[in-house]
């Protein structure tokens, strides 16, 4: 006869900090931890200029005068030196970061008395015996689990391409150690693979080919996103821990897609949402019946989102016709992890001008870096990924600049915080330019439609601009192609005001409810506590003469004031994703709003205030009580709370931050709030 289960307490499950002789995050040895950047730094730089420095190096002897290619064949095989790279070279990089990581981690324990076994432990296995010690039963896996990883972190394949990548056929030019190699070989090219056709948002033509595509498709498998790179984990963790404790490819699986798409263009062109939803009924038949557990991070959320909408939708709409009832026959949970909801202000100035803070504060740096790959080829790259469009913020001013996040305003400033502030005295139009200078100043590089609409937002900002106007202008300008862009047709910012929604709103949880699936609960686990881009000073791109450039806006790195830096105001966030749009529709709109949660879905928020400590096996990473984008998928406690959802467990909201103070300051302003946003929609 089993023994009988025990009452077990929310929190009695998540271990209690070992000793500090037991913990390996405390106080490393001084010797190991100066001399780890150096030991990696030599390793990566010795490859990465060893590549860079003899590939270049030969192509310039190719071009020097009276050296030509057939001597440059004689003196030096460059495929023969690509091919030592990829096979010697960085495998040989692996296995050195491995022995080095091995040794030092042993000596750091041998110094503390700490026992191997129990600092190797992962949270999985933890898990598995605090389990066995509480109820004397063996934890056993309960709901199936399906992985959807977000934007850049999935590996892309090359399938067929430009004579240049040739021998990549199947390797993986995103992600992985291919990556690098390709990327050094020949920049241009890869540049060129990684591009989609902006006016498609599909894949590119061969240059001087019209009938043969560049042909680059998503890594299959859990393999697609474990890791980015070789030690640098993404899912890798949290799929370890979940082997621990008995899943398998039978139980636990990961879809996985080109995240650079418009996510209407993956089923057209990749069958995607299909597959999804094949996935997803195949998994709940071969466990028995029990409903899966959906875990996006990131983008991936977003991409949930669309699906669960697609997936009720009547196919004569564009949807899966799995009809109203599908999704609470089929998802038992959907654990949302860093996810975007409400987007990201980083989207505007990448797709504006091809920055971001990482570019605004390089000061010296950045001009090299604009030198290697300049912010206008960022921008066309950038805009070519319609799934960036995606992430563009949602709710306009009435959620962004009406109160919101008015803690990190300084209290002088009364005015509204905007995500895009133009220079005191607004945008330059080309009327000024042209008065200013001569008939030739009025010469513009790009073609008139762009000049005008950039001509009229310059003009608006003279006056006020706000998120509306900004989205718009990025719609109209796309990314210097104009309205025509894929990105544009499948993404719209309206708030609302379509019964039911339309395609090009499935993306936005403000305009799109919640399917009807009473018994689904949506998990939002997000980290707190790191500065967060919020906003952005932007100034007119002028030449000597007075011309716009392209970019024609680019960030205003001078401009600095209380928490703007370098032309970037920062706020509370997980460094990547602002709290308002991790925590606002988790922590009030979806529970408060009855239209956009119409069967009342169970919400439950828990914060990760971010801690970050070195650990010396994972050096690059922030440790196990990281809450930043990224690494929290590495936070223990997080792993732990998964553990406990996938095994039929309860977790409890948990809110730290100033999320719901912030919802309600928002909420009770006469032009803020979701009930706003619906009166206004309502009247278009």
């Amino acid at each position: 006869m089993p023994r009988k289960k025990k009452t077990i307490s929310s929190a009695s499950r998540i271990p209690k900090k070992e000793s500090k002789a037991n913990d390996q995050t405390s106080s490393p040895p001084r010797s190991p931890r100066r001399n780890l950047p150096f030991i990696i730094g030599i390793s990566i730089g010795f490859a990465v200029f060893f590549t860079a420095g003899v590939y270049y190096g030969g192509r310039a002897l190719q071009n020097h005068e009276g050296f030509g290619t057939g001597d440059m064949d004689k003196q030096l095989n460059l495929e023969a030196i690509q091919e030592f790279v990829d096979q010697r070279i960085l495998p040989a990089m692996n296995d050195t970061y491995n022995n080095i990581m091995e040794k030092i981690n042993k000596d750091q324990m041998n110094n503390n008395n700490v026992n191997e076994t129990d600092t190797k432990r992962r949270p999985g296995e933890k898990f598995k015996s605090i389990i066995l010690l509480e109820t004397g039963q063996q934890v056993r896996p309960k709901h199936p689990v399906i992985f959807v990883p977000g934007f850049i972190t999935g590996g892309l394949q090359l399938w067929a391409g430009e004579e240049c990548l040739r021998k990549r056929f199947r390797e993986s030019i995103w992600a992985g150690n291919s990556m690098a190699s390709a990327f050094l070989a020949d920049k241009e090219c890869w540049l060129r693979h990684v591009e989609l056709d902006p006016l498609t948002g599909m894949d590119p033509l061969m240059l001087g080919n019209n009938e043969s595509y560049i042909k680059v498709r998503a890594q299959q498998g859990l393999e697609a996103a474990d890791y980015f790179v070789s030690s640098y984990w993404i899912f890798g963790k949290l799929i370890h821990s979940l082997a621990d404790i008995g899943y398998d490819p039978n139980n636990m699986d990961m879809v996985t897609y080109d995240w650079r798409m418009a996510y209407p263009l993956l089923e057209e062109r990749d069958g995607f949402l299909t597959d999804f939803k094949v996935k997803v009924e195949r998994m709940v038949a071969k466990n028995n019946g029990e409903k899966i557990v959906l875990m996006g991070h990131s983008m991936g959320n977003l991409v949930v989102l669309f699906f669960l909408r697609w997936v009720v939708e009547p196919k004569k709409r564009g949807g899966g016709g799995g009809g109203s009832d599908w999704v609470n026959q089929h998802v038992e949970s959907f654990i949302n992890i860093a996810g975007p909801m409400l987007g990201v202000p980083k989207a505007i100035s990448t797709l504006l001008s091809g920055e971001m803070k990482e570019t605004a504060v390089l000061g010296t740096l950045g001009k090299l870096l604009e030198g290697y790959l300049a912010a206008k080829r960022r921008k066309e790259i950038i805009s070519s990924w319609a799934s960036v469009w995606s992430m563009l913020p949602k709710g306009g001013p009435a959620l962004w600049e009406v109160g919101a996040d008015n803690s990190s305003i300084p209290e002088s400033d009364s005015s509204p915080a905007r995500v895009l502030e133009p220079p005191s005295g607004a945008f330059h139009s080309m009327e000024e330019v042209c008065n200013a200078e001569e008939d030739d100043a009025c010469y513009n590089p790009l073609n008139d439609a762009i000049n005008s609409t950039i001509n009229e937002f310059a003009k608006k900002s003279k006056a006020s601009i706000n998120l509306d106007d900004v989205l718009q202008f990025l719609l109209d300008y796309g990314g210097g192609l104009g309205p025509k862009v894929a990105a544009s047709r499948y993404h719209s910012f309206q708030s609302g005001g379509r019964s039911p929604p339309i395609l090009s709103q499935w993306h936005n949880p403000v305009a799109t409810p919640l399917p009807v699936a009473p018994s689904m609960k949506i998990y939002c686990m997000y980290g707190v506590g790191v500065d967060t881009e919020a906003g952005y000073a932007y100034k007119s791109n002028l030449d000597e003469t007075g011309q716009y450039l392209d970019p024609p806006f680019v960030i205003d790195t001078n401009a600095t004031k209380g928490n703007m830096v370098n032309g970037v105001r920062l706020t509370n966030g997980d460094g990547s994703v602002p709290l308002l749009s991790l925590g606002y529709m988790c922590a009030d709109g979806w529970i408060n709003n009855r239209k956009l949660n119409p069967s009342k879905i169970q919400v439950i928020t828990k914060e990760f205030e971010h801690e970050a400590t070195f650990v010396m096996s994972d050096p690059l990473r922030a440790g196990p009580k990281a809450g930043e984008h990224c690494d929290i998928l590495g936070n223990e406690e997080l792993t732990y709370d998964v553990l406990k959802i996938v095994t039929g467990e309860k977790v409890d909201t948990r809110i730290i931050s100033d999320i719901k103070n912030m919802a309600a300051t928002i909420n009770s302003h006469d032009l803020g709030g979701l009930n706003y946003i619906s009166k206004v929609e309502a009247k278009r």
